[in-house]
């Protein structure tokens, strides 16, 4: 009779040892993902203030030096704007991935329809009989960093109506991040919905040469759901625990560091004027495809070539000069030099409007962060748009 006690005491303790085995497994596992998450959110958290932060890119809120380019606006409503821009997000898009998130707050306000609201703003869907006016382009014409009124599409508005008493109606189509490729994709895919505008009008330089692939921005990580497709389910789990994510984030930061010097396939992008000038004969095949598609349905198309502050600017007037243009962005002054060479009297076409240089002689602040325009800026660009759509006639004849 001692045999099946002596078995059953030896079961309860490997009972008990097992236990012990599993429960401080399963609570090692969850101290270190919850340990695993913290390492993640704080990375995340200085990522973005280490980009936000001080001078070298923009400040995450009121600081002295921005009155000059907030004139009219007291210290609580420029950080009220401020907060505002910073917590616009974006969601999925079809035709071009994404799009600014809708947004109702005192200064920034996106209608779910995907354009950013302007002073006295017309109504969607837009009359077809009424003079339209749609503007592409990518966050410097949405207007990050600037209220609804003070964008470049609103400021164009006012200015037409006030010089030619047109009752134009303009929407703002910018979107943070957009490339000449994606606002092709939406000025067709906003015609296969029936909304055909009299005049579109394109932004563009700053973005275009700022993402040398020619991709959309989120395009890695929407490549990186898609193949989640083609693994079995329980690795995507484990790809979603906060200590594996942990683990990759470390293990691709090293690997990108130390293989981007050395990578000299020949689909490298580099620092070089023969990358630069690739950029550029994209954006004229955009270019090309955006007017055939114009013609066609009889839209008059207009294609702006954006200032930036690393082209023709006086440096000590750029509040945020510290800003390392050449290392994140080396492409941006390499190409405005090219396009400038080739900028001679007409050979873009009169559909072409070179602003590149409208701030060469201006001495004052006119940027709001390293890239984004001021209201002032806004202002100056819309009239030199205005100012083509005049001298084509574009006005005249309405």
């Amino acid at each position: 009779m001692k045999r099946p006690k002596l078995f059953r005491s030896r079961l309860v303790n490997a009972y008990w040892v097992l236990s012990s085995i599993v429960i401080n497994t399963l609570f090692l596992f969850i101290v270190l993902n919850v340990a695993a998450q913290i390492y993640l959110d704080v990375k995340s958290a200085r990522e973005k203030n280490r980009a936000q932060d001080g001078a070298a890119y923009a400040h995450r809120g009121y600081h002295p030096a921005l009155a000059s380019v907030y004139p009219g606006m007291d210290e609580g409503q420029v950080s009220d704007l401020i907060k505002e821009t910073r917590r616009l997000t974006q969601e999925y898009d079809s035709y071009t991935q994404f799009k600014e998130r809708p947004a109702t707050t005192t200064y920034v306000n996106v209608y779910p329809e995907g354009f950013r609201k302007g002073k006295n703003q017309a109504k969607w869907p837009p009359d077809n009989q009424a003079f339209n006016i749609f503007t592409f382009g990518g966050s410097t014409t949405f207007g990050y960093r600037v209220a609804d009124d003070d964008t470049i599409p609103s400021h164009l508005q006012e200015l037409i109506r006030k010089e030619t008493g047109l009752p134009v109606a303009v929407y703002n189509f910018g979107r943070g991040g957009y490339i000449s490729t994606q606002e092709r994709a939406l000025f067709e895919k906003l015609i296969l919905q029936g909304y055909v505008p009299r005049v579109a009008i394109f932004i563009d330089g700053l973005n275009d040469l700022s993402v040398p692939t020619g991709e959309p921005i989120h395009t890695k990580e929407l490549k990186q759901f898609m193949d989640r497709d083609e693994a079995p389910k329980w690795d995507g789990c484990v790809r979603m625990l906060p200590i594996t994510r942990a683990i990759f984030t470390t293990s691709t930061a090293e690997g990108k560091d130390a293989k981007r010097p050395h990578d000299k396939t020949p689909n490298s992008l580099v620092d070089s004027d023969e990358a630069a000038q690739r950029i550029i004969e994209r954006y004229r095949t955009n270019k090309k495809m955006i007017t055939a598609t114009a013609e066609a349905f009889k839209v008059i198309p207009v294609f702006v070539w954006q200032p930036v502050p690393v082209h023709e600017y006086d440096q000590q007037y750029n509040l945020f000069g510290k800003f390392d243009y050449d290392g994140k962005v080396p492409l941006v002054r390499r190409g405005y030099r090219l396009m400038a060479a080739e900028n001679n009297p007409g050979s873009l076409g009169d559909d072409f409007v070179w602003c590149a240089d409208i701030q060469r002689d201006l001495r004052k602040p006119l940027y709001v962060d390293s890239v984004h325009y001021s209201s002032e800026m806004c202002a100056l660009i819309a009239q030199h748009i205005l100012d083509n759509l005049k001298q084509r006639g574009v006005l005249a004849s309405e």
